[in-house]
């Protein structure tokens, strides 16, 4: 979504831009353009898996593979990677094909291994590692969502800091900026108290398990709804999760808790809106783009004050921030529900304050701005970057 997203607005701006990605298993290695501004390159390099340790297994062979597409890659003005292992294909693509390296290279990385490491295990931490480094090394520009990020690459990998760009990353808010509504209750009959919601990934560092402690912490009191949407049956983590989740909800005897299967994109704006809080209580978290789709629909956020999220709600103009804690987020649900003022307040500033600060359309020319050291003639043409 955050590559989608960006390249969309970039391309309203009057740039060329093109998404290159990895073909998935049996897919053509060329599909139509999904939005009439932007094109699609789907590379067909020999996938056989799409999990992260099948790929990065075969970084070399994919590299050595790009050869059909070396004219055209090495045409652009600008090459964008996102996420480690985009940087770690691009430097060995690089490396096999001399004309790619005459392409400017910037890179964000999403998350970092050094900082993952902290919180959870991770037996392929030091190849991550080894490849952030690279990419480090050989980007002409690295761009960042926030100075907690900044710092990270600052203090763990030694980062030029002239070479960090803070850009944070954006949503397309018009899916989420509309009246609110009732989707959550019809879908699961739910009655007149206040949802709060818990939406992501169930691994211990996104905070699940906090969030069905406060479940816990107020299954006495009858204002409030909790509802969980997440686990993917494919992703073995997810699934144990799952069924983790169930345990404890059965174990404690929760019925205040509802669970749902993680749902498309696409249907999460529904959500959001039929919701009253939304509890991020992640350990780590490189951005928060959760927060900012929930502000802007008008749900409520309470949140961990780590890394990103320090950037993406404003505490106490849109939501709060507070420790990892379960007594300490039950705590702000209460005095939420003891303020109807406030909820409004929140409400409306949280909204607006994802619109004007997080909007791709807003954030485009700073990213164009953060381009403009590498080359500054791919920025003043129609040709854009790629």
């Amino acid at each position: 979504m955050f590559a989608h997203g960006l390249a969309r607005a970039l391309a309203r701006t009057g740039r060329r831009v093109d998404e290159v990605s990895l073909a998935w298993p049996g897919q053509e290695p060329v599909v139509a353009e999904r939005d009439p501004d932007v094109g699609r390159l789907l590379l067909d390099l020999g996938v056989t898996s799409m999990t992260k340790r099948s790929i990065a297994a075969q970084l070399e062979h994919f590299a050595e593979c790009t050869g059909p597409w070396v004219e055209e890659l090495g045409a652009s003005q600008v090459l964008y990677s996102h996420y480690w292992l985009s940087g770690a294909y691009w430097a060995l693509a690089r490396e096999e094909f001399p004309r790619l390296a005459r392409v400017h290279w910037a890179h964000s990385f999403h998350s970092l291994g050094r900082v993952r490491t902290r919180f959870a295990d991770d037996p392929d931490a030091a190849f991550r590692i080894g490849w952030e480094e690279r990419t480090i090394a050989e980007a002409d520009a690295i761009i960042v969502n926030s100075e907690a990020e900044a710092a990270d690459l600052r203090n763990l990998y030694e980062a030029v800091p002239r070479r960090l760009t803070i850009v944070p990353g954006g949503c397309s808010t018009s899916p989420w900026n509309r009246p609110r509504g009732d989707e959550l209750r019809r879908r699961l009959g739910l009655g007149d108290a206040a949802i709060v919601l818990y939406v992501g990934r169930l691994e211990a560092r996104k905070g699940y398990r906090i969030f069905l402690e406060v479940a816990r912490a107020l299954r006495d009191d009858a204002r409030f709804t909790f509802v969980l949407v997440g686990g993917r049956a494919i992703l073995p983590y997810e699934d144990r999760g799952r069924r983790e989740a169930e345990a404890f909800i059965a174990r404690e005897r929760l019925e205040n808790v509802a669970l749902l299967p993680a749902v498309p994109h696409a249907e999460l704006p529904a959500i959001y809106r039929s919701a009253d809080a939304i509890v991020l209580p992640s350990l780590y978290e490189p951005f928060g783009l959760t927060a900012i789709e929930a502000q802007a629909s008008g749900c409520i956020p309470i949140a961990s004050a780590v890394g990103g999220l320090t950037a993406t709600v404003a505490d106490g103009r849109t939501g709060f921030l507070t420790e990892p804690d379960a007594a300490a987020i039950a705590e702000r649900l209460t005095w939420l529900a003891d303020d109807p003022v406030l909820q409004a307040r929140l409400r409306e500033e949280g909204v607006r304050w994802a619109t004007e600060r997080f909007s791709w359309d807003r954030l485009a020319p700073r990213y164009l701005a953060a381009l403009r050291p590498i080359r500054e003639r791919a920025l003043t043409g129609p040709a854009g970057a790629q």
